[in-house]
This record gives C-alpha cells, structure tokens and sequence, in this order.
C-alpha cells in the first residue's frame, strides 16, 4: 500500500510531529474500558497519545528547546492533540498518520505545548518544565471494583472513601456528589438514615471545594529536569502540580517552572 507524504515546512515557532493513526485508536479503545467518574479533561488527556515523532523543527523552536532532532518523540500536551480535529493541533492526514503543529513556548495567545522530549535514551525535559515523579500510578479499575474498593453505600447513596486524587478526580467527584444530592432532595420523604448520609455528602462537597481553591506549595520528587536542578525535591504551587502525562506506561507529573519556588 503506498503512503502519500506531503513535505511540511513548519513556521518558526512550532514543531511537526506525526502519530500513528492505529496506535491512536487503540490508545482511545484500551483506555476507554471501565473509566468512571473522569472530568472531562482527564478523560481526553488519558485517551490522547501524549507524544509523536518529530518531522520538521522551526527555527525558534530549534533554539529554545536545542535537543530536539528529527525523530525524536515529542512529548506534548494532550489538547494538542485534541478530542477532534477542529479543537486540536491537526494539520493534515496520510494513510498512515495524522499531523500536528505544537508550539514550542508562549507564542500567539498559545502555552506551551512541548513537555520534554525522549532521544531514545532519555527523557529531556522542555526548560519551561520539570518533570516530577507521581506517587501512585493510575490503574485502570473495572466500574464494579472501583465501587467496591472505593465507596459505602448508604440506601441509594453513594459515600466515597478518602483516597489520592488529582485536581480533576476532586472535580469530578464534587460534581457527581452535586448532582446525587440534586436527585436525592427532589424526594416528598427520605428515611433519617438517607437524610445523614444526604447531609454527610453536602460536608463533603463542600470540603472538596475548599481543597480544590486552597493554595500551598508541596514537596515533590524531581524525575528530569533541563537544566539539572541537581537537588532530588522540589516545591511547587499545589494547584500548578496536577498536570500528568503518560509515556512509555510511566506516568509523570509536569510542573511550570515559574510555579515552582525552592528545591531541596
């Protein structure tokens, strides 16, 4: 089967990369099964890719991140890829691929979409960002098994464990239990049992909100960082740490350098 190509010439601030369009598919299959209560962000961001082949290099982009080279595998953030094309990155398909632009620092009202870069050895972080270590890695759990491991149910309620969860798993509970308390108060009447449990999810809620809008700086392993920091901690702005990527079934957490204040 014969595979066109076009040869793209990309504008000074952006990289190229090409990623395999079965491969594409079978990332959104596999991690499609058995997904429950995913904010919306962290459903696109787990089905995208994350990272594609580099096929043509700007001139601005060569010079702020210099150890990109063609065929390197850019790592990326996953709304460059998108969810479709008209909200992604995408420039054109052949039979085999599908093309993105990604920009390689602020430019045009646009972040940063260029993490690191792996030259088949390692993992070289973008200067804008340090790649830290995730404590708990992200398993994929059937919906009967989360329930089971995670949650008490209390008449047709639903109470949730405490457990670690990133920026949008919080979202997406405070939003479940919202719309759980919405459908349960619609009720003429409700046993006392259900009216504290009713009672315990609104608490709840609301503590999930204060987490999610409370600011502090946490400690975090450093995995890479370009330059070497040369430390093995650094803190970080809570609510700037909660960006994961997965490559290579490793997940990491990115951090913005300008978020981060010492090192340790």
């Amino acid at each position: 089967m014969k595979i066109l190509f076009m040869k793209l010439l990309p504008l000074p601030h952006y990289f190229i990369i090409k990623i395999d369009i079965q491969k594409q598919k079978e990332r959104k299959e596999k991690i499609g099964k058995g997904i429950l209560f995913s904010h919306v962000n962290e459903v696109f961001m787990q089905r995208n890719m994350q990272c594609g082949e580099v096929v043509a290099i700007g001139k601005i982009a060569g010079e702020k991140f210099k150890e990109v080279k063609l065929g390197h595998i850019l790592i990326i953030h996953h709304l460059a890829e998108g969810s479709d094309r008209e909200k992604s990155n995408f420039i054109y398909s052949d039979e085999k691929f599908n093309y993105y632009n990604v920009t390689a620092g602020e430019f045009n009202g646009h972040r940063n979409e260029t993490y690191g870069v792996f030259d088949g050895e390692k993992i070289i972080p973008h200067p804008d960002f340090i790649f830290i270590e995730k404590e708990e890695i992200s398993q994929e759990v059937a919906p009967d098994k989360l329930i089971e491991q995670k949650t008490k149910k209390v008449g047709s309620l639903i109470l949730f464990d405490n457990w670690t969860e990133s920026r949008e798993q919080k979202e997406a509970k405070a939003k479940q239990i919202t719309e759980e308390i919405k459908n349960q108060s619609k009720g003429k009447s409700m046993r006392d049992d259900v009216k504290i449990a009713l009672s315990e999810k609104q608490n709840e809620a609301g503590k999930i909100t204060e987490s999610l809008n409370k600011k502090e700086y946490l400690s975090n392993k450093i995995f890479a960082s370009n330059p070497e920091l040369k430390k093995e901690k650094v803190y970080s702005l809570n609510i700037a740490s909660q960006l994961s990527v997965q490559f290579m079934d490793k997940e990491y957490i990115i951090v913005d350098r300008k978020f981060c204040v010492a090192t340790a």
